[in-house]
């Protein structure tokens, strides 16, 4: 069973799970962003060791930004989802008026998980501009 844990308050398992997932290219930098308690970040623990990561951070107009949501690839199924759920229950809780995902997605499963939880494209991100990402909407 996946366990749903603020990074912030975990940065050993944070920092695990960047390091498998981003290999030669984790820095303390990324660590730091991650576990910094002003952005809302959460991972996803199974027996002791994170399978997954979903950074937030609060974004204008009282909406979350969900800039980057990975899982490995030996996750159980559904550790997707309930990073996503963790992380649209504590922007609801905060009084925000929507979650907006713009990660990458790079085999295009996230972004059908995100429409069966009720996600609706944004379009194109006008900050960016980059064709890998998914971009992603639920407005509460």
């Amino acid at each position: 069973m996946v366990e749903i844990l603020i990074a912030s308050n975990e940065s050993a398992l944070t920092e695990s799970v960047l390091r498998e997932y981003s290999g030669q290219e984790f820095s303390q930098e990324m660590l730091s962003r991650y576990t910094d308690p002003k952005n809302i970040c959460v991972i996803a623990v199974e027996n002791g060791r994170a399978v997954g990561l979903a950074g937030c951070r609060s974004g204008s107009n009282r909406n979350f930004l969900v800039d980057n949501a990975f899982t490995l690839d030996d996750a159980p199924e559904g550790t997707f989802e309930a990073m996503i759920k963790s992380l649209m229950a504590l922007a609801q809780n905060s009084g925000s008026d929507a979650v907006d995902i713009h990660a990458p997605d790079p085999t295009g499963g996230n972004i059908n998980r995100c429409y069966r939880m009720g996600f609706e494209d944004s379009g194109p991100c006008t900050c960016c501009q980059r064709s890998d990402l998914m971009h992603m909407r639920f407005r509460f």
